[in-house]
């Protein structure tokens, strides 16, 4: 009786040992996958982070520099319009005046739009050219409205003439690059709600795995 006794108890300490085995395996199995849905979620996390700083630092920044650009250009071209109508040479400095303003704030979105524009350099290397060259011929349209010429003057800044159709020129380009940018922006935010459901379906199925362990 006494002999079944020791052999009963040295069973069940084998039994025992094995249980605390098993039991050391599944937890362990439960910190790797605790572990991995934590790296999951980080990288997932940094992504949907990262995707949203691209956002706001390209498709969205070019936007509103883009916006502010053909608002500077429209100004520059109503300027023009309105110094053939100015009557005296206090005026014409005034609204040259203002045109300056335009063009330096132009000048600055251009600055913006290469740090953060997605595309090819060379569309805002088109876009700058294409700004001196009108200011070139916005320089000729000035000096001839000085000289007394006037209707040569005036017809340079018709859509037909060459002032207005660099100015048209300019406007087709930024909307190049607005399309551009636009394309960038949808792409981006397909890309979030990529990485959001895949994060979702995968913190899912880690739980299932998780309660699956534990049952």
């Amino acid at each position: 009786m006494s002999t079944m006794s020791k052999f009963d108890q040295g069973f069940t300490g084998i039994r025992n040992l094995k249980i605390g085995i098993q039991l050391r395996i599944a937890l362990s199995a439960i910190l790797v996958l605790v572990l991995l849905l934590g790296a999951v979620s980080w990288y997932q996390s940094d992504s949907l982070w990262q995707n949203t700083k691209d956002l706001y630092e390209h498709p969205f920044t070019v936007r509103v520099a883009l916006s502010e650009l053909q608002a500077d250009i429209l100004h520059i071209y109503m300027g023009m319009k309105d110094l053939i109508l100015a009557n005296s040479e206090h005026k014409i400095e005034s609204i040259l005046r203002e045109i300056d303003i335009y063009e330096v704030n132009a000048t600055r979105q251009l600055e913006v739009l290469y740090k953060s524009y997605l595309g090819p350099r060379r569309d805002i290397d088109e876009v700058q050219s294409a700004l001196a060259q009108w200011k070139t011929i916005r320089s000729e349209t000035v000096r001839l409205l000085r000289n007394g010429k006037i209707a040569e003057a005036t017809e340079r800044t018709y859509s037909s003439g060459v002032g207005g159709a660099q100015a048209e020129k300019l406007m087709n380009e930024i909307r190049d690059i607005s399309d551009f940018a636009l394309t960038t922006y949808l792409s981006l935010i397909f890309f979030a709600i990529f990485i959001y459901f895949m994060k979702s379906t995968q913190n899912w199925s880690v739980k299932h795995s998780f309660l699956q362990e534990i049952v």
